[in-house]
Parts: structure tokens; C-alpha cells; sequence
């Protein structure tokens, strides 16, 4: 038993998987081959430590503390020099 149908052949499936075919090997090939930025290598030094003790809490040295705070302080620096801009441009 065969059954009919009034669908037509979708003729442009090929052709279309074909060009995505393409497109996408041309993309990756051409990604592939640029070269990246380099990668900066961080080094944390001995005197700037994070310390796990054994009950589970973390101990921080000092210099790691300090570095911290002026972090911290800059990201507050630059959050209100953004506000500031914000308001000025409104």
C-alpha cells in the first residue's frame, strides 16, 4: 500500500545544507587560524596567600589584605566616576 501525498520535493534542501556546509567550514577554518593575544601569566607571591585551615575557614596574610582594600577602593573610584559621567550626560 503506497501513499499519496500532495507534498511537493523540497528541492532546495540540498543546495542549502550544502552552502551551510561551506560557510560553516570556511568560519571555523578562518577562527582556527588567527592567532590569539597571548596570555599573561599571573603569579600570586608567597607573601600574598589565601590559606585554607582545617576547620574549613580561610586565613589571608596581610599584604594579600591590603591589596584587597585598594582593589576595592578603585572599583569604588571608578563606580562613582561613572554615576558622575551618568548624571553630567542626562
Amino acid at each position: 500500500m503506497t501513499l499519496r501525498t500532495n507534498r511537493k520535493p523540497n528541492v532546495l534542501i540540498v543546495p542549502w545544507l550544502m552552502a551551510m556546509l561551506l560557510i560553516s567550514a570556511s568560519l571555523f577554518t578562518g577562527c582556527g587560524s588567527r592567532k590569539s593575544p597571548p596570555v599573561e601569566l599571573v603569579v600570586i607571591p608567597a607573601d600574598k596567600q589565601v590559606i585554607a585551615l582545617p576547620d574549613g575557614n580561610y586565613q589571608v596574610t596581610p599584604a594579600w589584605l591590603q591589596e584587597r582594600y585598594a582593589y576595592e577602593a578603585w572599583i569604588t573610584g571608578e563606580l562613582e566616576r561613572c554615576r558622575q559621567e551618568r548624571k553630567e550626560a542626562q
